[in-house]
């Protein structure tokens, strides 16, 4: 085959890029959440959802539901630090009153207040059709739908709430908790989506060579013209030539 023809030249190929995304498999955990009463030093109380976070040592609380009930807040340097160690302070904190919609249960609790906890809890809707027996009276109704958080209850809160009973809805679904709030759900969830998903994205750049050459050949090349003198520059050379010679030993006479 006659290989000359420009048409069936090889295409050249300079660039090649391959990309892989992977997601591992996980399902969705769920955080256990509650619906509880806050009461500032009023007699005005707001109703809030409330994270239950078994892993901190703080208390909690949005600026919003703080301007919402106007509380009176304190000033302070509390540092709160997190995963590997990723910082965050608070500038005031106050005193609230906790209170159950489903028992007695009251507690006056110190809260830090943050301009913002934490996104929207659960992330995604939940909608499995989990088989929570009729007896089961929840702290949270809407567990299942994203919503705001306002306050987040730490581990020594936790240790008041607590009640024996336990049950647990199946492989790949949630746990209810008994507590003073009512039952809390929390745990895996398996997820609608497949739990893997990757992709393969590759990239193939075809550059004509010419161009580059040609910036090479510009650069490589230097300019022979010789460049048009000014009238002083001129002048200069006549006088030059007019009074300087040059001896047979190469020395200049004037």
């Amino acid at each position: 085959m006659d290989t000359s023809d420009p048409n069936l030249q090889t295409p050249m190929i300079n660039k090649v890029s391959a990309l892989t995304l992977s997601q591992p498999p996980n399902p969705y955990v769920l955080l256990p959440t509650a619906i509880v009463a806050i009461q500032g030093q009023t007699a005005r109380r707001e109703n809030c959802r409330a994270v239950i976070d078994l892993g901190s040592q703080l208390n909690l609380m949005s600026r919003r539901m703080v301007d919402q009930l106007a509380i009176p807040t304190f000033s302070t340097s509390q540092g709160i630090s997190g995963i590997e160690e990723t910082a965050q302070g608070s500038s005031s904190w106050a005193r609230v009153r906790l209170s159950s919609l489903r028992s007695n249960f009251q507690k006056e609790i110190v809260v830090f207040i943050l301009p913002r906890l934490t996104k929207n809890q659960p992330s995604e809707s939940i909608d499995e059709g989990l088989s929570i027996p009729s007896t089961v009276v929840l702290a949270d109704p809407e567990f299942g739908q994203p919503g705001s958080i306002d306050l987040l209850l730490g581990a020594e809160v936790y240790s008041r709430l607590i009640r024996p009973g336990l049950i647990g809805l199946g492989d790949d679904k949630p746990t209810l908790q008994e507590t003073t709030l009512g039952w809390i759900v929390f745990g895996a969830v398996r997820r609608r989506v497949p739990a893997a998903m990757a992709g393969n994205v590759m990239t193939i750049t075809r550059e004509d060579p010419l161009p580059a050459l040609e910036k090479f050949w510009k650069l490589d090349t230097f300019n022979t013209e010789v460049p048009a003198m000014t009238v002083q520059e001129r002048l200069c050379e006549e006088h030059f030539l007019s009074n300087v010679q040059i001896c047979p030993d190469q020395r200049l006479m004037v």
